[in-house]
């Protein structure tokens, strides 16, 4: 038989097995055809054909030199390997014999039926018992399920035992002894550790929710990471799986691979370990099963997944998120879903997860949950099954309403009024569905533990003290009244306004928000007068607990505030930058009102947290250093604490922060309001910000994202940011001076206060006066003064006399002296129309009056006055009070002086002026941390312009700085003698 050599170069594309056998091109193609068009005809593959052989010998030469492809190639007509397409799922493991089968079965009996671990170890220590991973995920289960076994009482019999004190010797000790046993870790971790160990997403899934079992439990092997190797290789086995689903195999197939109960069971591992990160492939696959599979899932399917999902708030991924939240709504409000599933645990892990993402339910469905809580829990009451664990629920259900009222929509649709009255209609339906709990809080808060308390006065704080309920308690959550600005008797014009609330104001106080209100004082007794719940407080309990205090305006006995003081001192080195900052501003803003101290349960002083802010002030400068500070979150309260109590943090920590605003590494951009705050703090401690802040500062109210402030925080802002500037001596720029000064709407203008009227007015009145000194920047100034007036004052009926405050009728006049004989005099007169002139002027008499008093700088000015026979007037009423200067010499005084010192005037002197001498001390100055230079503030600046150009006096200062260099009194003596000289024009 002749050898067929095939010499087409296209030989390698054929079939391996067939051209090893020397067939011939056309040979292959024959059998290939004849097996195309069996198949086409319904027929296998034939398992013949003839092919034309070779020579035996020349057979076998052929053969030796093919070898290896011959042990490669497969048998002709057997069954060829199919290579696994690029997206199909992984491969399974090979089904396990019968006898395989019956063995594991058998010791998957043997394990159920242990009655501790101890016996699972004694298992596993048999030489000739395997497991399989249906035995290694029964083992695991049987841990997860029984570490948390609640513990017998010892009796005398189980003195002196080992520690197995546990129903059924399932105790953390235990477990212990069994993981880090050598079987246990030949056996069972060391064939969880490799890698491809189960395809089975039922057994991962046990595996994954038993670790998290059992470091609840409190298990040491789990805590310290035993399982850590474990974890990542289950981990990567899911995270390839679910990277491999990724066509339209995985909708027939992935779902049956990963249903919604073991879905649930991973994301809850997840959340319950603390591992803030679930991989992106597994966490979009549990959505996408979590929608498609949405008909299997039970109530707690979802509730537990949804949880797990946002419980470090990662929201839900943005091609899921609407499809996801609608789909498990639908499903929850099926009749039989949410009447037999719903109970309490399921609505507290919903209303949890809505509130922690941006996303979330819709308030209307919020509330449904929260009363079907409610419900429950007045159940379980009345069945005597409310327990730690349910308790535990209705806190964690409150933290997750705190943090919805702010974040979530109220309904699908409507604005404005309609919208409004909506927001009402559902917060009051929400307030009375949790009348239930928070009369039992009232009743019994006892039954919650220490740290729940402290959750549930911030949470109902943050509830019923939400920002978006200021029109049922006005002002109560108000920034100017926060921050403690110091521009007038703000709380007795807001006490004045409240005194006659409208009907449904009325209506609101006195049922929907009463037994709330009545709810935090509970909580705030229990906590203030129990010494056994404050020995269990931990740091973030007494934060927690100070926080809700301070916002709802609670009075706290200054016994309570010194505790708190001593405990964060004491714990001062581990506190971290939030609960430095929650510690500060509570401790900072504590206050008792003169009514409380004369209360019996009172003590007769207030507190004074000096003490504690000067800890605070190491403390900070400490985090800061360490870069864990953030511009929005740590730095406005913790500066305003300062600010509030006039403690100067000193220039390290303010130039800290100043850095800290400065850096681009920031997380986010510097949100409007919280720039406004920090300016004002600033301003308040006396410290001028630098170039670069004030950038920063100007740059987050000129950002787009300030378009949607609301109105309220908007005019708040504003008016707080403009006083800053004119108080400081600093001119904004033009484009932030229209930003500041123009309402978002037409309707936005009726959101303007009184004081922040006034504010904005005296401020725009200073910058043009005294802080702009060239024609551009008088014009910037006098095209915002003009647009305020138009766009605010003017559709809100003028400043009205009767509306303001002593201080505020003060400041307007002094914005009708600096604007008189200037173009914008007739808008001023516009402004405050009628007699608020005449009013105006009168409290400023007064004001200025009050407001007299002597510095030790100033009397050894006085001294030197003297000493040089200089007749002068100390603080004399000038223009029937409108001006009291620390010193006025007359210039018959003047001119005695010179000829008295035989001085010659100069050509410019003008002996006809009268001379006025001011005393300018630190507090006439703001400083800059970064460089220490000292810049005047604005109101120095204006009571220099009213002098001199008001008044056509001759002005003198004497600076605190240049005056401290002096040492004797004839030093003194010499620098009051220039001083007059240069004044008055003498040489």
């Amino acid at each position: 038989m002749t050898r067929l050599i095939l010499s087409s170069p296209s030989r390698s594309s054929l079939p391996r097995h067939l051209s090893a056998r020397g067939c011939s091109e056309s040979s292959i193609r024959g059998i290939l055809g004849t097996r195309k068009q069996h198949r086409r005809r319904g027929g296998a593959a034939p398992t013949w054909a003839l092919i034309p052989r070779a020579h035996e010998n020349e057979e076998e030469e052929e053969n030796k030199k093919n070898k290896i492809e011959l042990q490669k190639s497969p048998a002709f007509g057997a069954p060829t390997k199919r290579r696994r397409a690029k997206n199909a799922p992984t491969k399974r493991k090979p089904e396990l014999s019968q006898k395989e089968r019956a063995m594991f079965t058998a010791l998957n009996a043997r394990i159920l039926e242990c009655a501790s671990a101890e016996q699972i170890g004694k298992i596993l220590e048999e030489e000739d018992v395997s497991v399989s991973d249906v035995n290694v995920s029964t083992i695991f289960s049987l841990l997860g399920r029984k570490c948390n076994s609640k513990k017998k009482k010892k009796t005398k019999k189980d003195d002196g035992d080992d520690g197995d004190d546990d129903l059924g010797g399932w105790n953390a000790l235990a477990i212990e002894r069994l993981m880090t046993s050598k079987a246990f870790r030949e056996k069972v971790l060391s064939r969880c550790e490799k890698d491809g160990f189960s395809n089975s997403s039922r057994i991962v899934s046990t595996i994954l929710w038993s670790i998290a079992r059992m470091k609840q439990g409190k298990v040491a092997f789990v805590e310290n990471g035993g399982f850590e190797s474990v974890w990542m290789s289950l981990e990567n086995g899911l995270e390839r799986v679910c990277k491999e689903q990724r066509t339209l195999l995985f909708e027939k197939i992935f779902p049956e691979y990963m249903p919604p109960k073991s879905c649930a069971s991973i994301v809850w591992a997840y959340a319950s370990v603390g591992k803030t990160v679930i991989p992106e492939h597994l966490r979009n696959a549990i959505e996408s099963i979590v929608i498609k599979k949405i008909s299997e899932c039970s109530a707690g399917d979802i509730a537990v997944a949804t949880w797990g999902l946002t419980r470090y708030g990662v929201d839900i991924s943005a091609k899921n998120r609407n499809k996801y939240w609608k789909s498990i709504k639908e499903r929850l409000l099926e009749p039989e879903v949410f009447e037999k599933e719903m109970h309490l645990e399921n609505a507290a892990r919903l209303v949890s997860a809505s509130g922690a993402v941006s996303s979330g339910f819709y308030a209307d469905f919020v509330v449904e949950l929260a009363r079907k809580a409610a419900r429950d829990m007045s159940y379980k009451k009345n069945e005597g099954k409310m327990g730690t664990r349910e308790y535990g629920h209705v806190v964690a259900m409150l933290v997750g309403l705190a943090s919805s009222t702010s974040s979530s929509g109220t309904t699908d649709s409507g604005d404005g009024a309609s919208k409004r009255e909506s927001e009402e209609d559902t917060d009051r339906a929400l307030m009375e569905a949790l009348d239930p709990i928070f009369d039992e809080i009232i009743k019994t808060p006892q039954a919650f533990k220490p740290k729940q308390l402290a959750q549930c006065a911030n949470a109902i704080t943050r509830i019923v003290f939400s920002r978006d309920k200021s029109n049922w308690y006005k002002g109560h959550d108000s920034l100017l009244e926060n921050v403690g600005i110091d521009i007038g008797d703000i709380g007795e014009v807001q006490k004045i306004q409240n005194s006659t609330p409208s009907e449904d104001e009325e209506r609101l106080r006195s049922s929907s928000f009463d037994v709330a209100i009545r709810a935090l004082q509970s909580i705030f007794r229990a906590c203030t007068t129990d010494d056994n719940v404050l020995a269990q407080f931990e740091t973030r309990d007494y934060t927690n607990l100070l926080w809700a205090a301070i916002k709802s305006r609670a009075k706290i006995p200054v016994e309570f505030l010194e505790q708190c003081e001593d405990y964060a001192i004491d714990n001062l080195d581990a506190l971290n930058e939030l609960d430095l900052v929650y510690f500060t501003y509570s401790l900072g803003n504590a206050q008792n009102s003169v009514e409380e101290k004369k209360k019996k349960n009172y003590n007769n002083e207030t507190y004074n947290p000096t003490r504690y802010l000067a800890y605070a002030v190491s403390r900070a400068e400490e985090l800061a250093k360490n870069g864990g500070f953030d511009a929005n979150v740590h730095i406005a309260p913790l500066l305003n604490s300062f600010a509030k109590n006039k403690f100067n943090p000193g220039m390290m920590l303010i130039d800290k922060c100043e850095k800290i605003i400065q850096s681009e590494s920031s997380a986010q951009s510097l949100r409007p309001t919280v720039a406004s705050q920090i300016m004002w703090s600033f301003t308040k401690l006396e410290y001028v910000p630098s170039d670069e802040t004030l950038e920063k500062i100007e740059a987050a109210w000129l950002n787009p994202s300030s378009d949607g402030l609301n109105f309220r925080d908007f005019q708040e802002g504003s008016s707080l940011l403009i006083w800053a500037h004119a108080t400081l001596g600093k001119l904004p720029s033009a484009d932030l001076l229209l930003k500041l000064t123009t309402p978002p709407t037409k309707k936005a203008a009726s959101f303007w206060t009184p004081v922040s009227m006034w504010m904005t007015f005296w401020s725009l009145s200073l910058l043009y006066a005294c802080v702009a000194t060239t024609s551009e920047g008088k014009a910037v100034v006098e095209a915002a003064l003009n647009n305020f007036c138009e766009k605010i004052i003017l559709p809100n009926g003028g400043i009205r006399a009767d509306s303001l405050d002593k201080k505020g009728l003060g400041a307007c006049y002094a914005s009708i002296l600096l604007l008189k004989g200037t173009s914008l005099q007739i808008a001023a007169k516009e402004a405050m129309p009628g007699d608020f002139e005449k009013v105006a002027k009168k409290q400023w008499i007064l004001q200025k009056r009050k407001d007299s008093q002597t510095s030790k700088l100033q009397q050894q000015v006085e001294d030197s006055l003297r000493r040089l026979n200089v007749q002068f007037f100390e603080e004399r009423e000038l223009e029937d009070g409108l001006m009291r200067p620390d010193f006025f010499i007359e210039s018959a005084a003047v001119e005695n002086f010179l000829i008295g010192h035989r001085k010659t005037l100069s050509p410019n002197a003008n002996l006809t002026k009268d001379i006025v001498l001011e005393v300018d001390g630190p507090h006439h100055f703001a400083i800059s941390a970064s460089t220490g230079h000292r810049t005047l503030l604005g109101s120095t600046a204006m009571r220099n312009f009213l002098l001199k150009e008001r008044l056509g006096l001759r002005l003198g200062v004497i600076l605190f700085d240049e005056w401290g260099q002096l040492q004797s009194s004839s030093e003194r003596d010499e620098y009051v003698e220039n001083i007059l000289l240069e004044t008055s024009g003498g040489a």
